[in-house]
């Protein structure tokens, strides 16, 4: 986990991890995120959302956890961490953002250090 402090990592991914304990039938992938001292938590749902149909070049996909996390602080300059994860039945697994989430990051939160989880449940930095 370079440049990120096992304490906020721990928080990071005990939001995310509620996060996707939280609902039942969508993909187990949450993202977390620390503002202003507080932690805010977000997971993919099957709604659209505007900001998603803009990140996917108006394709009608299904609303990210990056995004929906994002959406709310629009405008702000973050500058991070963000957390992204993914769970299985083994564990963690691979939630590195698609594309068109990365594009989303990059146009409204250039600051931002994102991190996620791989295939081996490492933390990667994006």
């Amino acid at each position: 986990m370079e440049g990120i402090s096992s304490r906020v990592y721990y928080r990071l991914f005990k939001a995310a991890h509620r996060a996707i304990s939280s609902d039942g039938p969508y993909m187990k992938v949450a993202a977390s995120i620390i503002v202003d001292g507080s932690v805010y938590s977000s997971h993919n749902t099957y709604k659209t959302h505007p900001h998603m149909a803009e990140a996917s070049n108006g394709r009608k996909e299904c609303l990210h956890a990056e995004v929906a996390l994002l959406t709310k602080f629009r405008g702000r300059d973050l500058r991070g961490p963000m957390l992204v994860i993914r769970e299985n039945t083994l564990g963690l697994a691979m939630a590195k953002p698609c594309p068109y989430c990365q594009t989303y990051i990059r146009k409204h939160f250039q600051k931002l250090k994102v991190y996620y989880s791989s295939e081996s449940g490492e933390i990667l930095k994006l």
